[in-house]
């Protein structure tokens, strides 16, 4: 094999490139809402060839909120084959299928990410969403009531992680909150709508993270335990 030369000049020179396409992405985005100046500048940084996934990643979800099938399609593809595989990215791959309204390998891929140990917060509440969405798009409603079954008797049985949490709140009924005189989470799923769908779910996340980055702590205090 033949070793190619690389010019570290023109490696960091490209990575400053890329990192200004993403800024001025972004704000088309998120803040100016400009879908045409969006997609010219997605296609300006997979042309680019990332090397890293941070744009590689921002430009397939940006694609998939934009409703843009094929170029979602080739930027996922880009990073199945360039990147190692993680939870989110995996979650990605299902996001791509759903917009195809491929579910039966949207729900693949969603609970392959389910299975990768890197999943944050977020990137596990919105895979759950999906699934929930996807189960009932296949014909299987019931399956996607069972989902929900399985993860409040997962949380009532000791897991009790905020992505649970956010899941079950989200598709419980009215969204309200209900335990037993045992402690137990009882609340039923709502039966009577599909949830919140996983786009758009994904875009307010993505929304309100973004404007609290940096503005915001968390404390462990409050849910300690109290007299």
């Amino acid at each position: 094999m033949r070793k190619i030369k690389v010019n570290k000049k023109d490696v960091e020179k490209k990575k400053k490139q890329i990192g200004k396409l993403i800024e001025e992405l972004l704000d088309a985005h998120m803040h100016k809402h400009d879908r045409k100046r969006s997609i010219e500048l997605g296609e300006k940084i997979l042309a680019l060839q990332p090397t890293e996934i941070y744009p590689a990643e921002k430009v397939t979800s940006i694609f998939v909120d934009l409703n843009e099938t094929e170029r979602a399609q080739r930027a996922s593809d880009y990073m199945e084959k360039h990147f190692p595989p993680s939870a989110y990215r995996t979650f990605l791959k299902s996001r791509v299928y759903d917009l195809k309204r491929d579910y039966e390998n949207c729900i693949i891929y969603a609970e392959k990410a389910l299975t990768i140990p890197d999943a944050t917060l977020l990137t596990k509440m919105m895979i759950h969403n999906i699934l929930g969405h996807a189960y009932r798009y296949v014909g299987n409603a019931p399956k996607s009531i069972e989902h929900y079954y399985k993860v409040r008797e997962d949380f009532n049985n000791g897991n009790q992680c905020a992505a649970y949490m956010l899941y079950l709140l989200a598709r419980c009924v009215k969204g309200s909150v209900r335990y037993s005189s045992s402690g137990q989470f009882n609340q039923s799923p709502d039966k009577r709508r599909m949830g919140t769908n996983p786009k758009n779910l994904a875009r307010n996340v993505y929304l309100i993270s973004h404007f609290l980055k940096g503005k915001t702590d968390f404390s462990k205090d409050f849910f300690g335990k109290h007299a």
